[in-house]
């Protein structure tokens, strides 16, 4: 079946390129997966799909990262930091949107809205006894959404960047792509043993970036690769819109939507605030604080010729505080008041989905 499933995905990334659609390698798979998938058609694609495809992304966003775009990362700082103050404030609204407006458990709401990698928190929230599925599911949700918006209002208001940190005179090498697929295997097995988040797309960007700002340089990376990993994103994201999830998790979906349109405003407002101050273009400061993936910022940061090491940072360090955050924020808050006001401890209490 998977067969089928890719055969579809590259068809519709074909016929999106056809009609200009912004990422079509991404969004025409992701959308066409994700539509036949909620209708009941039983597509499956293996999780090492997604897995290679993140892989080729974080040594292609890696290579982003010349020793001037390193140096022109440490401006940034503040902002970062500011950054994940609003994810956190993001959070806590989002778990008091989704438990009291749409009747979803308070554990589930808050690693549903929690803006750290989608993996990491269906791992936590399965961790913790709760619905993995639904909280996997409503990251994917939130993640088309955005896919779907941002680079729509960027086409709309025109090519929004004109920046190449990429050096576009090295020439592309067969040896120095196994050289460099080679090495960022060494990184993936690195944080696999150090049980670090994200091994298929952060070893392989950690390993490519410290090559390229050490100026050490073995290939340019094809597009026909970034192409590919695009299409096996997109297919490993479309998969999850299962049936079960459209037709038992409709509050559940309509929540994930709103909370994912607010914080979006807010992000994009934030990022106008801050623009005259931080000296990076509005547009990478959008793609920067909104609540999208970092693989999939990165590749639209890329295909818009935005600034792709300003915006990889940004999310990894948001992620990173996100991930490490959660399991404190669920103890010390979410315990707290679970246990003051006897919130998510019946089990049939706004437990529907």
């Amino acid at each position: 079946m998977w067969i089928a499933c890719y055969a579809i995905a590259i068809f519709s990334g074909w016929m999106a390129q056809l009609i200009h659609t912004p990422l079509p390698w991404m969004l025409g798979p992701l959308v066409s997966i994700a539509m036949l998938s909620a209708l009941g058609v039983p597509l499956k694609a293996p999780r090492m799909g997604r897995n290679i495809g993140q892989w080729f992304i974080g040594i292609a966003i890696g290579l982003y990262f010349t020793p001037l775009a390193v140096s022109e990362l440490k401006h940034d700082v503040p902002y970062i930091l500011l950054a994940c103050l609003l994810s956190t404030i993001l959070l806590a609204f989002g778990t008091w949107m989704l438990w009291r407006f749409f009747h979803i458990s308070l554990r589930t709401a808050f690693f549903a809205s929690a803006l750290g990698g989608a993996s990491e928190m269906t791992v936590l929230a399965e961790r913790h006894n709760e619905r993995a599925d639904l909280v996997a599911a409503a990251h994917s949700l939130r993640l088309l959404l955005i896919l779907l918006i941002i680079p729509l209002l960027f086409k709309i208001w025109g090519e929004p960047g004109n920046l190449d940190f990429s050096n576009r005179t090295i020439p592309t090498s067969f040896q120095g792509i196994c050289i460099l697929l080679a090495l960022s295997a060494l990184g993936i097995a690195l944080f696999h043993r150090l049980k670090l988040p994200n091994a298929f797309l952060l070893g392989p960007l950690l390993v490519s970036g410290v090559l390229t700002a050490l100026g050490i340089e073995f290939s340019s990376w094809p597009k026909y690769l970034s192409l590919c990993a695009q299409t096996l994103i997109g297919v490993g994201l479309g998969v999850r819109f299962t049936r079960d999830f459209v037709l038992h998790a409709k509050n559940l979906a309509l929540g994930i939507s709103i909370y994912t349109f607010i914080a979006g405003l807010m992000s994009v407002l934030f990022s106008l605030s801050i623009t005259k101050f931080s000296g990076l273009d509005v547009e990478s400061l959008i793609l920067s604080t909104v609540p999208g993936g970092m693989a999939e910022m990165g590749i639209t940061a890329n295909v818009l010729h935005l600034n792709v090491p300003a915006v990889t940072v940004f999310h990894i360090i948001r992620m990173a505080f996100v991930i490490l955050s959660a399991e404190l924020f669920f103890h010390q808050v979410l315990g707290r008041l679970e246990r003051k006001f006897d919130l998510g401890l019946n089990p049939t209490a706004h437990r529907k989905p």
